[in-house]
This record gives structure tokens, sequence and C-alpha cells, in this order.
């Protein structure tokens, strides 16, 4: 393997500023609220030099590795950020009151090493010097990933409209938690078959790069289907989805944006932010529209939405943190059960006939176990999945830091091909890497087990279609 000497280096050098940080980081003093502060000024410093060394091995800024890490960031330092740089104007933040300080500081300690082992592991992936044998996609070609990814919606998008109208029904008439509920009764065979629709629209819109009218037609029409039905309060997933959408559209581009786009799609992500959280606040409160504009035009107003956004995104680290601190020392690691068992998921679940593949997949969910252990805060109990959180319970920390090498170099082989075929190249690894990325961005705040199926039942229905000739009627 011939390795590219100025990636090696700028790969080296972000391990030895890796090293040097997590020294800082785990060399602790005796006031507590300086070393929560000392963890969040360390880690920003970390993860903005991974941003330049990221950029700079790559050539671009945008790119799904770059996604993938902000994301995971966010869901697992955001509360740590506010403590840190605006607890003056955001004084609500909710680790605080969950945990002990020397706790937080221990769980924050692990958390942030595994993190910026994955960093690391990502460029590492980079280093290599002989590029991949790539093919320049003709307009022929073109046309045909088109007409595949239409036949991929027309195939599974209206299962996944109807599931997702009668979910925003239940949440209007009984409120979010009723929703969740009765999306958790729907055999997941439905569901997952469903979220197929979302492979198929990605993968339109990136074929449709040298059409970019209708493309955005496409990317607009899909972006405002989630938000509407981000209403019903599932939220967190269809906030990865989101990403990865607007991630395929920006970076497909032929032609530079210009900067008063810039300006307008900032304007835009804000009110989008504004929107998310709006949503999550609607779930406990009173079913109206006007309460829903109420609430958002506040976030717009008197609540900082950035802020809010990191402190709701942010419970996610607290998972990994009950993980470090509660399970860990009284039950010890799963020596990846997670994983081993989690594969089990891939075989449908038939209610009422065949249900030892979803009793399977449930044990696997961690998030689950931590509950039904009752070692949690009783204040918030209703947790989500974390994938920190799932390495540490499967693997303990020392394995858990050693698992997150594999995670860094998965995301940067992803990040490699997506890039390729966002600039024109061998379309055929869509066929595999959008479902990748679909279920390792959600994977941030979820678990092995429910993401897993997604990627081999994505590929083979498309695989299928693929290779079927269908008659024109």
């Amino acid at each position: 393997m011939k390795i590219n000497k100025r990636n090696f280096l700028l790969t080296l050098m972000y391990a030895i500023v890796v090293l040097i940080c997590n020294i800082f980081i785990f060399s602790t003093g005796n006031d507590e609220s300086y070393e929560l502060c000392k963890i969040g000024v360390i880690s920003v410093v970390e993860f903005l030099i991974f941003t330049v060394i990221n950029t700079k091995i790559n050539g671009k800024f945008l790119n799904y590795a770059m996604i993938f890490c902000s994301t995971l960031y966010v869901f697992n330092f955001g509360q740590v950020i506010i403590y840190t740089f605006f607890k003056n104007i955001y004084p609500h933040v909710r680790f605080i009151l969950l945990l002990e300080k020397k706790d937080a500081i221990h769980g924050f300690q692990w958390m942030s090493l595994a993190f910026f082992i994955i960093c690391l592991s990502i460029l590492f992936s980079c280093i290599r010097s002989k590029k991949d044998h790539f093919i320049k996609e003709s307009s022929r070609s073109l046309d045909n990933y088109i007409k595949l990814s239409k036949k991929i919606i027309l195939f599974t998008f209206p299962v996944k409209l109807i599931i997702d109208i009668f979910c925003l029904i239940v949440s209007i008439s009984s409120g979010g938690l009723i929703a969740r509920i009765w999306m958790n009764s729907v055999p997941y065979v439905f569901v997952t078959y469903g979220k197929i629709s979302l492979v198929g629209f990605a993968m339109l819109i990136v074929s449709l790069k040298n059409n970019p009218k209708y493309q955005k037609k496409v990317f607009l029409f899909i972006i405002l289907y989630i938000l509407v039905m981000m209403v019903s309060g599932i939220r967190s997933e269809n906030v990865g989805y989101l990403l990865v959408f607007i991630f395929l559209f920006f970076s497909s581009q032929n032609t530079r944006i210009p900067i008063f786009l810039v300006i307008i799609y900032g304007v835009l992500g804000i009110l989008l932010l504004a929107f998310i959280i709006a949503v999550g606040k609607f779930r406990g409160a009173e079913k109206s529209f006007s309460s829903f504009v109420e609430i958002f035009m506040n976030n717009l107003t008197k609540n900082n939405v950035i802020l809010s956004l990191f402190d709701t995104c942010g419970d996610t680290g607290y998972t990994t943190q009950e993980v470090i601190n509660k399970w860990l020392p009284y039950y010890g690691c799963t020596h990846g059960d997670s994983f081993y068992i989690g594969w089990i998921s891939i075989i449908p679940n038939i209610p009422k006939l065949f249900t030892l593949p979803g009793d399977l997949t449930a044990k696997t969910y961690f998030a689950l176990r931590l509950q039904q252990s009752g070692i949690l805060n009783k204040n918030y109990t209703n947790i989500g999945g974390s994938l920190l959180g799932e390495l540490f319970f499967n693997f303990g920390l020392f394995g858990g830091v050693i698992a997150s090498i594999v995670v860094g170099i998965l995301i940067g082989w992803v990040s490699k091909k997506v890039t390729k075929i966002t600039e024109g190249y061998d379309y055929n690894f869509m066929i595999t890497t959008i479902p990748i990325m679909f279920a390792t961005i959600y994977w941030v705040r979820s678990y092995f087990g429910a993401e897993f199926r997604l990627i081999i039942w994505a590929t083979v229905f498309i695989l299928l279609i693929k290779k079927t000739k269908f008659k024109k009627k």
C-alpha cells in the first residue's frame, strides 16, 4: 500500500493533538466546574483542528465524514458546550441536574477519547495514495439510474406515506407519546420497507445533478415532506435524514453556490432549527395549530434556537454517561452481543406468528436494558440510543475506544465513496453507500440492530429491481 506523505503527516499531526489533549482532559483537579469547562474548551479545539485537517486531506469541507462527526459531536457534547460557554445566558443544562459533576467529568473523559479516536481513524483511512478506479457516468447511464430511483420510490413510498399519515393523525388527535406507541405497534417489516423510499429519493437527487431544476423540485419535496411528518413528534431520525438529503443536494451541485444563496440558506437553516425544536416542545403542549405557531415564534424570538438544539440533542450524551457511570461499574460489558445478535434484525418479524427475531433484537437495545435495570435517574428515564454508549455498553471503557477505530474506518470509507458519487463517478456505489449513510447518521442516537436491517434490506431490494426488467404498461 502506497502512502500519501502529505496525508500521513497531517494524520500524524492530529494523532499528536489527540494524545496531548486527552492527557490534559484526563488530568483532573479539585475544581469540578473548572474541569468540565476544560473538557468543553479542549474538545472544541480538537474538533476544529479535525475540521481543518479533514478539509485539507479531502480537498473540500463538505463531505460525509464532516456531516457524521458534526452530528456525533453535537449529540454527545452539546450540553457540555452550553455549560462551558453559554451557561450565563442559557442556565438550563440537563446533565448537571441528572449527574454528579465528578461522574459527568468521568463520562466526558471517555466519551471525548472515543469520539476523537473515530475522527483520527477517519483521517487514517485517507492516507493511501493509490486511487480507486471510478468510472465517469455517461448521460445514458444517469438516465438509467433516474429510472431505477423512480421505480424504488414507486414501489416503496406509498407504504411509507400511509404509515406516516396515520401516525400524524394519531399525534394530532392523541399526542406525540400515543403516536410513538402506535408507530411501535406497526410491524417493522412495513416501516423498514417504507424507509427504502428515502434511499430512492436520495439516489434520484444525486442522479439529477445535470438537471438542476428538476433536482431542486425533488429536494424541496422530500424536505417539506419530512418537516411535515416531524409534527407527529418522531423527530430524531428525521433530523438525521434531513442532514443526509441536504448534504447530497449541495455536494452534488455542478457549480459553486453564490454568496447570497448561502445567506438565504443560512436563514432557512435557522427557521428549520426553530421548527425542529418546536416539534419537540409541541409533543407536550396543547394540540392545536395556534399553539404550534406560538411555540415556533418563541423559538425565533425569546429562546436561542442554536443553544436549544445543542441542549435537546445533547441528551444523547446522557445515555452514554449512564452506561459509563452506572451500568459498567455494576454489570460490566456485554461482550458485543448487540452486534453478534443484532444482525438477526434482518429476519422479518411476523406478529403473533414468528416473533423470535424481534424478541432477540429488542434484547440488543441497550437503552431498554438500562431502563429495565432501574439505574437511571428517576427524573429522566425516557432515554434514546447512542452510538458511543452502545460501544461502551458492549466492550467496556478500553474496548469501546478500540471499537471506535472500526467505526471511524467505516465512516472514512463511506465518505470517500460518496464524494466520488456526488462528483459523477460510478453511481453503482449508491446502492450500498446511501443506505449505510442513512443507517450510520441515525445510529448516532439509535442502536446497531435497528439500523442494520435497513442496510441489508434496501441493498437487496434495489439490486432485485435493478436486475429485473419491468415491462411498461
